[in-house]
């Protein structure tokens, strides 16, 4: 009898003992991986430097196309509306000193440097230029009055010279709008790396370096069960 007792207390606690380990196996294999992220082969540096060359390319690299296309759009307008407002603004300074010179008899030349061409849509003539600057009573009279003949003009007619001075405010007004678009060709390239920094980060891309995840695995321990939260490097 107390042979038959401990032969079966010794298959009881053997058969506990197969249990536990069956269970701790299958548990360990059935773990969740709650913050992995991915590998994907991808260089986040590489992406981040395209995006500064060219808005679009990073994203094209990482395989985000409707996004690349659309900042592709977007600096192609911003580059076809830079070289448009520069080119005009150009045409309309050539249009402006074309009219004075058929119009006001301004050689123009050396001397004829961006203020001389300001004062010529402000005065009729360079007699009225000079003696403004004699009332000034300046010590550098001479220097500011003009007396080179090819600094010399004459507007035949005060609506002459306002068409004069409106050819010159559209050209500044082209100038304007070139630098505003400079400025947005900068921001366009400042939110393409932002963007391409976020969805790198948040994708899992790391350049070449493996990827990190946190897993969580529930255990049994005896009567005790719970989470554990791994790390991996």
């Amino acid at each position: 009898m107390r042979y038959f007792l401990f032969v079966l207390l010794t298959l009881v606690g053997t058969s506990s003992v197969v249990a536990q380990v069956t269970i701790e196996e299958e548990v360990q294999t059935d773990s969740i991986d709650v913050f992995a992220t991915r590998e994907t082969g991808k260089s986040s540096g590489l992406a981040m430097a395209a995006s500064i060359l060219l808005p679009g390319l990073g994203h094209q690299y990482l395989g985000q196309h409707k996004k690349a296309y659309g900042f592709f759009a977007v600096e192609t307008s911003l580059w076809f509306s830079y070289v448009f407002a520069g080119r005009f603004s150009n045409r309309l300074i050539d249009d402006a000193k074309t009219l004075a010179w058929r119009e006001a008899d301004v050689a123009g030349g050396p001397g004829a440097d961006e203020f001389f061409w300001q004062n010529v849509g402000i005065y009729m003539d360079d007699g009225e230029y000079n003696r403004i600057q004699e009332l000034n009573r300046e010590e550098d009279l001479l220097e500011r009055k003009y007396l080179s003949e090819n600094l010399t003009w004459q507007w035949s007619s005060d609506s002459l010279r306002e068409e004069y001075v409106d050819i010159r405010h559209r050209a500044t007004q082209y100038r304007v709008a070139s630098s505003f678009i400079l400025a947005a060709l900068v921001i366009d390239r400042v939110v393409a790396f932002i963007d391409t920094r976020v969805a790198t980060k948040y994708r899992g891309i790391r350049g070449t370096g493996t990827a990190r995840a946190f897993r969580v695995v529930p255990y049994f321990q005896g009567s005790a069960s719970g989470l554990e939260l791994h790390q991996e490097f």
